[in-house]
């Protein structure tokens, strides 16, 4: 057993490294008192013992063997009457039992609490981690995985593998203990039963570990599994609607659902085969312990090793079943952890981000030019050796209005990406005023604003979405009605019940997709950025809406740097420059009639819409 669990010593290594020195150093305190327990278990069985023989002998009228009357001595109850010092040693083992039982509950209640907080606290630190990471790092897995992989994941390694850990050293600690004093009161029959045990354990462990391996793998895929069709489902539900084809997701979820079942239900199983085959194993080691005893020595003495042999089975039995089932559920936990594993070999050695506190900003950014170079710029993605852009110069000054084009997958996105620092460029430099994008959004926070084409939606109040981790104590009231007023949506907010205290749904339910789309350009002004970035901002909105805004921005021309991706020409025919991209290829113009001219592909483009 201890061997398999010994081949996982590196990924348990990789797990503590994720405990701080003092948590480590309280782990290792309340395994230890749980270890020393061992010698109350064994002191409540020789009492049993001693109690036995001196029972016995008295019924005889004999005399105490002169091990046992030490003992009586020791404990000072030599002058008492057999009958009163079988009543004592009595009361002694059953104090001893009782009180090594409660303080183990107490001391097992404790590990868990420590190792849930613990738990709490590697889950967040490798999230936060997490989403330091480029945007290519995140889209290698599915959001599902991910999300497992720092909680449920991140529980199984801490509570589930280090909590089993500790309690498989703990009973084993207390086998050794108790077959030491079966060793040194016969060590005959404490070599068979030992044996016996040993035995059943290792045949246990040969049988049960592949398949624990194959359910834990199983449970992790079918949970990843079931969530992701949740969400796929609910993310679809008006097409589904539409389509009247829920009875077929309900269908995938069925399957998922008996697939879990059924993968946790073996597991159960699994876990209780131990026990019925343990209470075989006790049924035969006392029946051995009986014969070989009744064989060889003298009624009195048969009775008295017979009851400590007993005794011992009796606490030997549990602490083995614990040991067969705590480390076939380490194997069980280690198989499901897989993707939790991978992101601690990926995240090793980087610190987690400080304990958060609401940041509180003046948003003046006085000090920040808002220009944007980008010098030689190429870019691939990792599974393409072909580059999207090479050798990309681009010079934007600040107060510009910039417009970028062109037709799907042409790389309009992945340029703002670039921009914003969200991406790496292969080659060259991007600067925002002179720094890197990442040093500008660190040192400069809400400097730059950024609106994507999907706007995430927190189920929290509207003020806490334009927030979104901004201190709300140092922001005067004007700034949220302001940012919404720029955005088009102050009468809208101001027609609800509760105002900005309004509880927004899930993904922005309850509201219209253009009043989300709004929302989020409320929320990159709500920190009076110097820059902002709109990738398809205003795709879900309606005419006169877009147009409102387009005013709203034209407002600003020259007090802000704008760069916007648009679909619709019609909406940045006031830009200063004009962005064309094909197929990774840019090209320039200070004007529709410009581009159209340098480009015939933009041409066709800009007829079909009209311009």
């Amino acid at each position: 057993m201890w061997m398999n669990i010994f081949a996982q010593r590196s990924n348990f290594k990789l797990i503590l490294s994720y405990l701080q020195l003092r948590d480590k150093r309280k782990l290792l305190l309340l395994s230890l008192s749980n270890i020393s327990l061992a010698g109350l278990d064994l002191l409540g069985v020789a009492a049993l013992g001693i109690l036995t023989a001196v029972a016995i002998q008295g019924a005889q009228s004999l005399v105490p063997g002169d091990r046992v009357s030490k003992i009586l001595e020791v404990i000072n109850i030599s002058n008492l009457s057999p009958k009163n010092q079988v009543g004592v040693l009595a009361l002694v083992a059953l104090a001893v039992f009782v009180f090594k039982t409660l303080i183990s509950a107490i001391v097992v209640n404790r590990t868990l609490q420590f190792l849930s907080s613990r738990s709490a606290l590697v889950g967040s630190n490798l999230f936060g981690v997490l989403l330091r990471q480029p945007v290519p790092y995140l889209q290698v897995n599915t959001s599902q995985e991910l999300a497992y992989a720092v909680n449920s994941g991140a529980s199984y390694a801490i509570v589930g593998i280090l909590g089993n850990s500790t309690k498989l050293l703990s009973d084993s600690i207390l086998i050794v203990v108790l077959a030491a004093g079966m060793i040194i009161v016969d060590w005959k029959t404490a070599l068979v039963i030992i044996s016996i045990f040993f035995v059943t354990g290792l045949c246990l462990n040969f049988l049960l570990k592949s398949r624990a391996i194959i359910l834990g793998h199983s449970y992790a895929n079918q949970v990843v599994s079931g969530n992701q069709i949740t969400i796929d489902a609910i993310q679809s539900i008006k097409e589904i609607t539409v389509r009247n084809s829920s009875s077929y997701f309900s269908k995938i979820m069925a399957d998922n659902r008996a697939n879990l079942a059924k993968v946790e239900s073996n597991a159960t199983f699994l876990g209780m085969v131990g026990k019925y085959v343990f209470e075989i194993v006790v049924v035969i080691s006392a029946f051995a312990v009986s014969a070989m005893q009744l064989a060889s020595n003298a009624p009195s003495r048969a009775a008295a090793v017979a009851t400590i042999f007993l005794a011992s089975i009796s606490r030997i039995a549990p602490a083995a079943l614990s040991v067969q089932q705590s480390t076939t559920a380490i194997q069980n936990y280690f198989a499901k952890i897989a993707p939790t594993l991978k992101l601690m070999r990926d995240f090793q050695g980087i610190t987690p981000e400080l304990p958060y506190r609401l940041t509180d900003r003046d948003f003046r950014h006085d000090d920040f030019k808002p220009s944007v170079v980008l010098k030689d710029v190429s870019f691939n993605y990792s599974k393409s050796s072909l580059n999207l852009f090479t050798n990309v110069n681009i010079r934007i000054m600040p107060g510009e209005f910039i417009a970028v084009v062109g037709p799907s997958g042409a790389g309009k996105s992945t340029l703002v990406d670039l921009m914003t620092g969200v991406l790496e460029p292969t080659s060259g430099s991007i600067h925002l005023g002179g720094m890197a994008p990442k040093s500008i959004i660190l040192g400069n926070p809400g400097a730059v604003g950024f609106v994507p084409q999907s706007i995430a939606v927190l189920p929290f109040s509207i003020r806490e979405n334009l927030n979104l981790g901004y201190s709300d104590a140092t922001e005067p009231e004007r700034r949220y009605w302001d940012s919404l007023e720029l955005a088009e949506l102050k009468d809208l907010v101001e027609q609800l019940p509760e105002g900005l205290e309004t509880k927004m749904g899930e993904r922005g339910y309850g509201f219209s997709g253009g009043q989300v789309q709004r929302l989020g350009i409320a929320r990159a002004l709500f920190t009076n950025p110097k820059i902002i970035f709109m990738d398809e901002a205003t795709n879900a909105l309606d005419s006169e809406t877009e147009s409102a805004i387009s005013q709203t921005f034209s407002k600003l021309r020259g007090k802000i740097t704008v760069i916007t991706v648009a679909h619709r020409l019609s909406t940045v025919v006031h830009a200063d420059r004009i962005i064309f991209i094909e197929n990774g290829h840019i090209t320039i113009g200070d004007s529709i009639l410009e581009l159209k001219q340098k480009v015939p592909r933009f041409e066709i483009i800009a007829e079909l819409q009209g311009m």
